[in-house]
């Protein structure tokens, strides 16, 4: 009897930890690119349908919010010696970024300078590109200062070059931060994203041979 009540607690467990983690069902959301292309191991650090593993999912505004760093050879996000860790041993550091969609670029903040590594600017959202089609706005976040190559205004296909990762307003260390909202009652909204097909969350890994 015992051993019964055990497997149908581990069932009960298991079906709730597969319902938090798979993509929203009810909810209108749009399909992206991803928006790197070169070699390498990227890995989701917040993403997800949980608080827990997804500190943004509190905020109306980024609740689907993904932050994609990159992994060294070594399985880290950066050099593992030393104190300081200056922003260039990161891994994702200066990657080119590209535009996850096509659309009207909307608006661009390309002022702000990199913060240094645990350092984050909390009155600041960071250097940002943002991209509207047919009234979803795209969010990308923490660019670095002087690499954004689009203005507001132009359009722009997928797969262009927008800018580079940085380190700027409220960041921890060097990532791309990406979240999409559509403007509901005049309120926006976030809605989830499936970058080639995914729903990421934390500890998603994505795979790159590329230039």
């Amino acid at each position: 009897m015992l051993l019964i009540i055990i497997s149908i607690l581990q069932l009960i467990i298991t079906s709730y930890f597969l319902n938090i983690l798979k993509a929203p069902e009810n909810e209108r959301g749009i399909s992206l690119a991803l928006p790197f292309k070169s070699t390498g191991t990227y890995y989701i650090l917040h993403g997800g349908k949980n608080e827990a593993i997804n500190y943004h999912y509190t905020d109306l505004f980024q609740k689907h919010a993904i932050d994609i760093v990159k992994l060294n050879k070594l399985g880290a996000t950066k050099r593992l010696f030393g104190s300081s860790h200056p922003l260039n041993e990161f891994e994702i550091y200066n990657e080119i970024v590209y535009s996850p969609l096509r659309g009207k670029v909307v608006k661009v903040v390309d002022d702000l300078i990199d913060q240094p590594y645990k350092s984050p600017d909390k009155d600041h959202l960071g250097n940002l590109v943002v991209i509207e089609r047919q009234g979803v706005y795209v969010y990308l976040m923490h660019l670095k200062p002087g690499s954004i190559v689009v203005r507001s205004g132009d359009t722009v296909e997928e797969g262009q070059e927008l800018a580079r990762v940085g380190n700027s307003g409220n960041s921890f260390e060097p990532h791309l931060h990406m979240h999409a909202v559509r403007k509901e009652n005049g309120t926006a909204i976030s809605i989830p994203m499936y970058v080639e097909g995914r729903y990421l969350k934390r500890n998603d890994v994505i795979g790159i041979n590329g230039p």
